[in-house]
């Protein structure tokens, strides 16, 4: 199969590389891109609450949000998460869909008035603490494709110019394994599977094993990528009451992250017409597993405030710090391959793991507000500068094993960007009790123009309804869709998902539908 290097693969190379661990610009891109889920309430109105406040979901947005509360509450969001990525390789269409439920936010506020004067001073303070999901990684990609002439053994083949095939041997005199860096392992199975091997000439030169001649190869190739986990933040919040003219509040945030991928990728010989068949080389079947996790946690700080000039107008801000985040990545490799005369090869690493950090980039917004008895209005925008993210070695790593990202952090500074969002929100009360809202959010995705030749936009619409009643109870329900299909930034961080994904358009799109439960005393 010849291959048109399209858009991705432009991002593959330039952006991931081809390291095989996680420790890549895309680990800091998916940290520094917040997706904040919110309450039903703050979803539904786009989560433009900058200046509105007054939501369990809006302190992760503005930490002042708390200190325009008039009453307590707790409340509490289950959540249904849905994504379809659809694919084309070789040809082939294929669409994967995964729906997760979750919780999107979690929490409470208690407000204490101090019996002051309520025009001058502080009149009062109020107590928070939240859980507010930021980004949901709960997606799969499949690609299944009849391919000519192309192997991903050819992929393989062609980055090992310059090794020699001995010193990846696995014997009892040697591990290969302790030997070559974690980014080599894929290459140690292929070579120990017999899956790509030396030419007679040159012994530090490869070629795939999987055929003689490329244009009487074919093959039917699969490949699965899961990926399961979030990024949660858990805000401890305070905020203070001036005058209920001037609304102040910080967060210490406590992070969360929790990713696994599991992906497998097939190839099975077959004839022109895609009937199993042997190559000229004997090659039947093979089948690669790869296994990650990266977890840790990170914490950052928030200060922000809403000012009400005159009635009915509220005006806010706020700035987030850094996240400092501290990680841990584990993975290994499987690899089974099938040849004729019954040979069959199970290769299987040892699992490495590497401790580093990743610094995000500061990120601040300001919004402005028209309430009314009837309803409310708000407008947002959230700006975060991407290439200032940084990835460092974790304090703990010995300084023989410390890693040299400066290569990585030179790539986050070239390619990434400045993201932009927008964001507007509606609610209208029709009847007592009842809300109906509306909200936008446009956004870009961070990555420079000049770089990729676009700019990468998303656009997401959301709609939702309130019931409350008497006693204090009350029930939110939103509905978020993308608008637009979007073009998927894709982690090519090893050398399959960059065969087959780094060359292969991909869009994608999701839906989420959150309910809210809360007491209002």
């Amino acid at each position: 199969m010849k291959k048109v290097l399209i858009l991705l693969s432009g991002i593959a190379v330039t952006l991931f590389s081809m390291n095989a661990n996680a420790q890549n610009a895309y680990t800091a891109y998916s940290l520094s891109d917040n997706k904040v889920e919110g309450t039903a309430r703050s979803v539904a109105m786009g989560n433009a609450m900058t200046a509105l406040g007054g939501d369990l979901g809006a302190i992760s947005i503005n930490p002042a949000a708390s200190a325009v509360y008039k009453y307590n509450e707790v409340g509490f969001t289950p959540a249904f998460y849905t994504s379809v990525i659809e694919t084309n390789f070789g040809g082939m269409n294929t669409k994967a869909t995964r729906t997760s439920f979750g919780i999107a936010n979690l929490g409470g506020v208690a407000n204490m008035s101090i019996g002051r004067n309520r025009n001058t001073g502080l009149v009062g303070f109020s107590f928070g603490l939240t859980y507010n999901k930021q980004n949901n990684f709960n997606t799969t990609v499949k690609n299944n494709a009849f391919v000519g002439g192309s192997s991903y053994a050819d992929a393989l083949a062609n980055n090992m110019s310059g090794y020699l095939g001995y010193d990846m041997d696995m014997n009892n005199s040697q591990d290969p394994f302790r030997t070559f860096g974690v980014g080599m392992w894929p290459y140690l199975l292929a070579w120990n599977g017999s899956i790509v091997d030396t030419l007679d000439t040159n012994p530090s030169e490869f070629i795939a094993a999987t055929y003689y001649n490329p244009d009487s190869y074919n093959s039917f190739q699969t490949y699965n990528r899961k990926q399961y986990g979030s990024n949660s933040v858990s805000n401890v919040n305070m905020g203070f009451n001036f005058g209920n003219k001037f609304y102040l509040g910080f967060n210490v945030g406590f992070h969360s992250v929790w990713n696994k991928v599991e992906e497998t990728y097939t190839e099975e010989s077959t004839d022109a017409d895609g009937n199993p068949m042997l190559s000229d080389s004997g090659f039947d079947y093979m089948r690669q597993f790869y296994h990650q996790t990266t977890s840790g946690s990170g914490i950052d700080f928030q200060l922000g405030f809403i000012y009400t000039p005159a009635p009915f107008v509220r005006l806010g801000a706020s700035i987030s710090s850094p996240t400092w985040y501290f990680l841990t990545d584990k993975c290994y490799w499987d690899l089974d391959t099938y040849f004729d005369d019954n040979y069959h090869a199970t290769i299987n690493s040892p699992e490495a793991a590497f401790d580093y950090r990743v610094n995000t980039p500061f990120r601040y917004s300001v919004g402005a507000a028209l309430t009314f008895p009837w309803g409310a209005f708000s407008l947002d925008y959230e700006g975060s500068k991407y290439s200032q993210a940084r990835l460092h070695n974790s304090p703990s790593t010995e300084r023989s094993l410390e890693e040299d990202f400066s290569g990585i952090n030179s790539e986050i500074q070239s390619v990434f960007d400045r993201s932009d969002k927008v964001r507007f929100g509606a609610e209208v009360n029709p009847v007592p009790y009842i809300s109906v809202r509306g909200g936008f959010q446009y956004s870009t995705a961070g990555l420079k123009k000049e770089v990729f030749g676009k700019v990468f936009e998303s656009y997401v619409g959301s709609f939702g309804l309130g019931f409350t009643t008497k006693c204090g109870f009350f029930t939110d329900v939103a509905y978020q869709q993308s608008i637009k299909k979007q073009t998927l930034i894709y982690d090519a961080a090893d050398v399959v998902s960059d065969y087959v994904c780094a060359e292969t358009p991909i869009k994608r799109n999701d839906w989420r539908l959150l309910f809210t439960f809360g007491y209002r005393f």
